[in-house]
């Protein structure tokens, strides 16, 4: 029999807190998401929020470089590489894609969050997130709406 997840374990206004505290960018969670082929669990970090706090941007955790995906030098040029040494959350070092933007609801991850607290892995530390938000932001595959939607220009 699995235990129940961690966030059953807490009052919902301290689930709300943790939520609050939590979805903001350079935070790292870890869920099943639907926008992959095929669907999987995924790492991913919170790049930014939009004006209206109604959905996330965010950018996927990958173990390895997948070749069939990252097929060209511009590709590989927006791996942001990330080392388990410095990433306590990761088990191996990883890459960053910071080649493209996923949106997810906002309502959608705060749910994920309040069900299962450990789905936060952490936060990565302001100057970390200063490189990523300006590779990302160099990235000719973003939709310059979607830059400015999540506060990179």
């Amino acid at each position: 029999m699995t235990p129940p997840p961690l966030g059953d374990k807490f009052p919902e206004d301290s689930k709300e807190q943790f939520c609050d505290r939590n979805i903001r960018p350079g935070a790292v969670l870890r869920f099943y998401v639907y926008d992959t082929s095929p669907p999987k669990i995924k790492m991913f970090l919170i790049l930014g929020i939009n004006n209206n706090a109604s959905s996330v941007g965010c950018l996927y955790i990958n173990s390895e470089i997948n070749p069939n995906v990252i097929s060209s030098q511009e590709l590989m040029n927006l791996q942001f590489r990330m080392s388990c040494a410095d990433n306590k959350f990761l088990e191996y070092d990883s890459f960053l894609d910071c080649s493209h933007i996923y949106e997810k609801d906002m309502s959608v991850v705060r749910e994920h969050l309040r069900a299962d607290i450990s789905i936060f892995k952490g936060q990565l530390p302001d100057n970390m997130m200063g490189a990523i938000k300006s590779l990302t932001a160099s990235a000719r595959t973003i939709l310059h709406k979607l830059k400015i939607k999540y506060g990179l220009i």
